[in-house]
């Protein structure tokens, strides 16, 4: 396991949120993102936000279909059934909306399923890396009152892919392919899915990097039990929130 970025974990900033004048801290955001389908991302998101629920955190699993019902995310939902995509601009603002939302209503920690910070998304879509970039610092600007940490899994994309085969059936596959057909470089089969993919995880990293992201990297995640990934992840916690 590896820690990419600054400081961080350490208790949320307040703000003034209330018709009493009282406050309410920003949640802790912890999104558990990874190299490929089958790596294990919503499995540990899961065990994640149970772990810290049990831990007396009042938490938000937030998973990867719950883009499409939450009320902050109306527009981006929307527009997505009707084009099939998403204008940054959407995300962004959605995003500041879910994040006041949250604050407000006491929750503590949110556990975020695949999403952020989006770029999977925005590359399927076929947005360059310039674009990418410009986004990821205006979602830094949002995500800036809030402690905030990247859980990514890493490993080699054909074997989670694999897994991922085995578990959801091979009609899965040829509609995994086809969520990238709007790609800046085409994918049609596996080889290039994986070429998709791997050029992902080198686009993600280093420009979470970058703009100062709090990354933990678990590697050989397809070699690791969910629990031993999870303790890996509550470990790296500081502050308030590994102590309770």
């Amino acid at each position: 396991m590896a820690i990419i970025g600054g400081d961080w974990g350490q208790p949320a900033t307040e703000i003034a949120s209330n018709d009493d004048g009282s406050t309410q801290a920003w949640p802790l955001i912890i999104a558990v993102d990874g190299v490929a389908p089958g790596i294990g991302k919503s499995t540990v998101a899961t065990a994640l936000a149970a772990r810290l629920a049990e831990r007396g955190f009042a938490v938000d699993h937030f998973r990867e279909e719950d883009i499409l019902t939450r009320p902050a995310y109306g527009a981006v939902a929307k527009q997505f059934r009707d084009i099939g995509r998403v204008e940054p601009r959407l995300l962004l603002e959605a995003t500041a909306s879910y994040l006041a939302d949250s604050c407000c209503a006491g929750v503590d920690v949110v556990v975020v399923d695949s999403l952020l910070p989006f770029i999977p998304s925005l590359l399927a879509w076929g947005h360059d890396r310039r674009t990418i970039a410009t986004f990821v610092q205006e979602l830094t600007d949002v995500l800036r009152n809030t402690s905030s940490v990247l859980i990514y899994l890493d490993g080699p994309v054909e074997q989670a892919l694999d897994r991922a085969v085995r578990r959801e059936g091979e009609t899965w596959l040829p509609w995994l392919i086809g969520r990238f057909a709007g790609a800046a470089e085409p994918v049609t089969d596996l080889a290039s899915l994986c070429g998709h993919l791997k050029r992902r995880r080198q686009t993600t990293l280093p420009l979470l990097s970058a703009h100062g992201w709090n990354v933990v990297l678990v590697e050989d995640a397809q070699r690791r039990r969910t629990e031993e990934i999870v303790t890996l992840a509550l470990d790296a916690l500081r502050g308030p929130w590994r102590r309770r």
